[in-house]
C-alpha cells in the first residue's frame, strides 16, 4: 500500500494545487459550505467539483460534514490566505515548471545534469521569465519561507558583530529587511539582478529600512559588493554545483572585509540513516531544474574552504518551513 501512495504522488500534487488554486481553503474557512455553493463560488463544475472535493477530503485537506458538504480541517488551514500559509507552496510545487521536470527524472540520473531545457524547452530562470504568472507563484513560495525562516535566524545568530551586512542574491529583499529588522544598528547592502531593483526598493520602502540600503545591481557570478562584514546566502549554494558555487564564494572572499562571515542558510544531507526525504527530494529538484546540488556538512567543508573560509558553526533550525535550514557560519581566512 505504501508503494501505492508513493507511485501516486503526482495526483495528490494535483490535488493540492487545485485545492489551493480554486480558494476552497478560504471558502470554508467559517464552517461547512455546501458543494453546489462552492461551485458557485469558484465557477467549477459542480457535480466535477464534488468528486474532486471528496478526494480532497480522503486526504484531509478538507472535511466531509454530510454528503455534499465540506469544513475545514487542519491541513486546509494551511492553505487559506494569511500568515503561515503554505498557498506559494502550493501552487509552487503543482505547476508545469516544477512538475515537468520530473517526468525527466530517469535522463538526470542517468546523465547527471539539469533537464528544464528537455522539459520546459529552455533553462529554468528564463521560463520563469517568460512565464510572469508561474514567476509570481515562486516569488509567493520564497516570500512564505523567508517570513517562517528569518525570525528564526535573528533568534539562532548573533548579529549585534556586524555592521555592514550585505545579502548576495536578495531578490526583493524580504531577507535582508527582517535581518535588519533583527539588527538596527547595522546597514544594509542589497545585491541582485539589476531587473529586480525596481521592486526591492520598494519592499525597503514599505519596510521603513531604504535610508539604511544601498541597493546594487548585478551578478554575483561574476563579483559582489565590497566592504561587508557579514555575507548573506540564503539557499543561494544549492542552486549551483561545485566550480559555479565555489566562483561565487571566492568573489565574497575578494570583496570581504579582512575576519568578515559568511551565514548561509541551507540544508545539510546526512549519510546515515536517518534520512530527511524532504532533502533528499530537493536535492533532486536541484539536479533537474538547475543543475545545482545538496551537499553533506563534508562537502560544505571542501566547498567554503576552497574558497578561503572555515566554517565556525552549523546551527539546524526548527522545521517550522518545509525545508530544514542550517545556519552555516563561515569565517574568512
Amino acid at each position: 500500500m505504501q508503494v501505492m501512495r508513493l507511485g501516486l504522488g503526482y495526483q495528490t500534487t494535483a490535488l493540492v494545487f487545485v485545492m489551493t488554486k480554486l480558494g476552497i481553503a478560504d471558502h470554508i474557512a467559517e464552517g461547512p459550505v455546501s458543494s453546489a455553493e462552492l461551485a458557485r463560488l469558484t465557477g467549477a463544475h459542480p457535480e466535477s467539483l464534488l468528486r474532486f472535493l471528496r478526494a480532497a477530503a480522503a486526504f484531509g485537506l478538507c472535511q466531509l460534514v454530510d454528503s455534499d458538504s465540506f469544513g475545514p480541517s487542519p491541513l486546509s488551514m494551511c492553505l487559506q490566505t494569511g500568515a503561515r500559509s503554505l498557498q506559494g507552496f502550493a501552487l509552487g510545487m503543482g505547476q508545469a515548471g516544477h512538475l515537468r521536470p520530473f517526468e525527466h527524472l530517469y535522463t538526470g540520473v542517468m546523465e547527471n545534469r539539469s533537464v528544464a531545457v528537455d522539459a520546459l524547452g529552455m533553462p529554468m530562470w528564463e521560463y520563469y521569465d517568460a512565464h510572469p504568472e508561474t514567476k509570481s507563484t515562486l516569488t509567493a513560495h520564497l516570500d512564505e519561507v523567508t517570513a517562517m525562516v528569518a525570525p528564526l535566524v535573528a533568534q539562532n545568530f548573533d548579529l549585534s558583530r556586524f555592521k555592514r551586512i550585505v545579502d548576495v542574491g536578495s531578490n526583493q529583499g524580504h531577507f535582508l529587511s527582517a535581518i535588519l529588522e533583527a539588527a538596527p544598528h547595522a546597514t544594509g547592502v542589497l545585491f541582485d539582478r539589476p531587473e529586480v531593483m525596481d521592486e526591492a526598493r520598494a519592499t525597503m520602502e514599505e519596510r521603513g529600512l531604504l535610508d539604511r540600503v544601498e541597493l546594487i545591481g548585478g551578478d554575483f557570478r561574476e563579483e559582489v559588493p565590497s566592504g561587508g562584514d557579514l555575507y548573506l546566502l540564503k539557499g543561494i549554494m544549492h542552486d549551483w554545483d561545485n566550480e559555479p558555487a565555489g566562483r561565487i564564494l571566492a568573489n565574497c572572499h575578494r570583496a570581504a572585509q579582512p575576519g568578515s562571515s559568511i551565514l548561509s542558510l541551507e540544508g545539510i544531507v546526512r549519510d546515515e540513516p536517518p534520512l530527511d526525504p524532504m532533502v533528499h527530494l530537493i536535492d533532486l529538484a536541484m539536479l533537474l531544474l538547475v543543475g545545482g546540488r545538496e551537499r553533506t556538512r563534508k562537502e560544505f567543508d571542501a566547498l567554503f574552504g576552497g574558497a578561503g573560509y572555515r566554517i565556525e558553526s552549523v546551527v539546524p533550525l526548527p522545521m517550522l518551513a518545509y525545508f530544514p535550514y542550517h545556519i552555516i557560519e563561515a569565517r574568512r581566512q
